[in-house]
Formats: structure tokens, C-alpha cells, sequence
């Protein structure tokens, strides 16, 4: 469940974060569901929040992502206004997987300011609201035990392109296939063969 970064805008399905992943799991030898993806371009956690109650679910999940709470920052929308609506995704989010914490995994929000997209933006800025809209996600995630993949750090070349799309915003299919390993490193593997 996300926004662009979940649907991976500007590249093929297959390079998006959700589907490099069920492909890893699979070469791991995981009995693993293809990728239920409620996502939309621009989404607001509170827009992702009425988005997922009006999807009809199935009972339950091996594994839920969720990656949301950029557009929140970008339409300059409050950190408070976004934890009530992220709170309620993570309420939601865990129903999908009958409350089990294990299951659930949230992704960081990228930080763009580094994207060549920002260039002509306050990029301290953005990084610092950025950092203030993680710490509440990790703060909530935290209360919940629910592991949350740190996907902001690690970038190590700011001017490598090659971790763009086209756009020069989203990432490209090596960025999304470096967030794939941290939620490798983060994933209980054991709960997935269950």
C-alpha cells in the first residue's frame, strides 16, 4: 500500500520495490501470492487511508508493505494531520494481516531532495520535514512493533542518475532493488514459510 514510490512510476511493473521483492522471496524458494498493490501517484496518507477502505481484501496476507507520507510533506501538510492518517493505515494495515506485527513492514519515506527533480527546491528543507515524517513513522511503528526498513539512508552518490527514472524523482529499478535488500534484512523469513 503507497503512493508512486509503491507503484514504481516511470519503470515497468516488474521493477517496482513490490515485485522485485515477491521475485527475490520466489528465488528463495517462498510459496509467494503476486503483488496486491493499492497505490496511486500522489497519495496522501489520508487518500491511501480512503483508497484501502473502499478495496475489497482478501482475509489475509503473507506480507504488507506500506510506503506512504511524501505527498503529506510535499502539499506541506502537517506532521500531526499525517500520523492521524498514517495511524489508521497501520490499524488497517495490520487487520490485513490478523493483527500479526510480523507481517507488516514499513518502508521510510525517500528523501528527493537529493533527486535532480529538487534541484530548484530548498533542499535542506525538504530533508529536514522529511526527517521529521520518519521519526513520527518510526515513532508509531514502534509503538505497534512493526519493523520499519529504512530505506532514506545509504545514498551514497547523490549525482548518480542511474538511481533515477526518467522523471529524475523516482527511483529507478537498482535504487528500488536496494530497498528490496534492506526489507530482506528486516523480514522475518521463518513467518513467511507459514
Amino acid at each position: 500500500m503507497g503512493d508512486s514510490y509503491t507503484i514504481g512510476e516511470g519503470v515497468a511493473l516488474f521493477d517496482s520495490f513490490p515485485y522485485q521483492l515477491v521475485q527475490r522471496l520466489r528465488s528463495m524458494q517462498l510459496d509467494i501470492a503476486a503483488p496486491e498493490i493499492v497505490a496511486k501517484t500522489g497519495f496522501t496518507a489520508a487518500e491511501l487511508l480512503h483508497q484501502a477502505n473502499q478495496t475489497k481484501f482478501l482475509k489475509r496476507y503473507q506480507l504488507v508493505t506500506l510506503l506512504v507520507g511524501v505527498n503529506d510533506q510535499y502539499r506541506g501538510q502537517p506532521v500531526s494531520m499525517f500520523e492521524t492518517s498514517f495511524n489508521n493505515m497501520l490499524d488497517l494495515a495490520l487487520s490485513r494481516c490478523d493483527q500479526d506485527a510480523s507481517r507488516l513492514y514499513v518502508l521510510t519515506i525517500p528523501d528527493y531532495s537529493i533527486s535532480p527533480f529538487a534541484c530548484d527546491f530548498d533542499r535542506p528543507n525538504i530533508s529536514k520535514e522529511i526527517s521529521s515524517f520518519n521519526d513520527a513513522i518510526r515513532r508509531m511503528c514502534s509503538s505497534r512493533s512493526v519493523a520499519v526498513a529504512d530505506i532514506t539512508l545509504g545514498h551514497s552518490d547523490q549525482t548518480d542518475q542511474s538511481l533515477f527514472a526518467e522523471d529524475g524523482l523516482h527511483p529507478a529499478p537498482v535504487e528500488y532493488g536496494r530497498w528490496v535488500k534492506l526489507l530482506l534484512e528486516t523480514i522475518n523469513l521463518n513467518i513467511l514459510q507459514q
